[in-house]
């Protein structure tokens, strides 16, 4: 084989040179750019820092409005105990005959009213706590009939107030109504002794009335539900009022039950003709003029659908059978 001539060995390596120069030399200054150029974890670390920056100065906000939080708080209890100190705490039991009340309301003091409403309630979700003082008035309340007028005075006023709570081992004496209900919803009356009135408790136009273990005597009439509703009148002592004791005038599903009635006059439990579905049971009557349990002036029970169980321990009954 004859030798190749220099040129062209000098055309291979011409050509060697070229494939070089597509391939390799491009692959090398990629790599040599990349070098070059800033590192992705040094961005991330600034990242960081500024997160970290952000989260320091959102905790400094949060403890500032903490702070500001505590210091509002602190000055309204600072600014609640100096009403308190002064007497204008409407809660510290502060109030006068006449006034309307609302919220927390606890007694401090008697109250003697010469004339007109002892306490008005002027909101729903109203308790008043008697704590074991009296509001009374001076002025004589007259006994009232079942044709009875219910203008007048009130020892507590409850009108269009719902959820409204009386209770604390007080009295109400002396006004025209001791306690009325008028209007409202939900509301109780407990623990309270109620004597001397023209009627002890008047509840009227009102649903789920609560009367409980009160103490009612001397009055008028001892309690009224007058077109109400789904109430209940049960374990009172209901004694030695002058003409009546509970009486229910278009009064429907209410439950009369567990009271002690005593020498309440004509009756101890009256039910009109209007008053339907209401269930008298478990209470204890004896000692009234003209019959222990009347239903609809002896009207058999199935006119108006009103149940007396067989519980009724009393001596008299209008219809006959109602005492056991």
């Amino acid at each position: 084989m004859e030798p190749k001539s220099i040129a062209f060995y000098t055309a291979v390596a011409v050509s060697i040179l070229a494939v070089l120069s597509a391939t390799t030399f491009p692959t090398l200054a990629q790599a040599q750019q990349q070098t070059d150029e800033p590192e992705e974890p040094e961005q991330e670390n600034n990242n960081e820092s500024t997160t970290s920056s952000s989260e320091s100065q959102g905790d400094d906000n949060a403890e500032d409005s903490d702070d500001s939080s505590e210091e509002d708080a602190a000055a309204n209890n600072n600014n609640r105990a100096s009403q308190s100190r002064l007497g204008l705490d409407s809660s510290n039991g502060l109030v006068s005959c006449g006034q309307i009340v609302s919220g927390e309301v606890e007694l401090t003091n008697d109250l003697n009213c010469n004339s007109g409403d002892g306490l008005i309630v002027g909101a729903p979700g109203t308790h008043i706590n008697l704590n074991g003082y009296k509001i009374t008035a001076s002025d004589d309340a007259g006994s009232q009939g079942l044709s009875m007028d219910y203008d007048g005075s009130s020892g507590i006023l409850v009108a269009n107030a719902d959820g409204v709570i009386i209770s604390g081992l007080g009295e109400i004496s002396g006004f025209d109504r001791g306690v009325t209900f008028m209007g409202s919803a939900d509301g109780q009356l407990t623990d309270v002794q109620v004597a001397n009135n023209g009627i002890g408790v008047l509840v009227s136009g009102s649903t789920g009335t609560e009367l409980s273990r009160n103490t009612i005597t001397n009055n008028g009439i001892a309690a009224i539900l007058d077109s109400s509703s789904g109430g209940a009148v049960a374990f009172n002592q209901v004694v030695a009022n002058e003409e009546q004791g509970i009486l229910a005038l278009g009064a429907d599903h209410n439950v009369i039950a567990a009271n002690n009635m005593f020498g309440n006059g004509q009756y101890g439990v009256y039910l009109d003709i209007m008053s339907n579905e209401n269930t008298i049971d478990y209470n204890t009557a004896f000692g009234h003029e003209d019959a222990d349990i009347n239903n609809a002036d002896g009207q058999p029970t199935n006119v108006n659908q009103n149940s007396f169980g067989g519980n009724n321990n009393c001596g008299t009954s209008v219809p006959g059978g109602l005492c056991r």
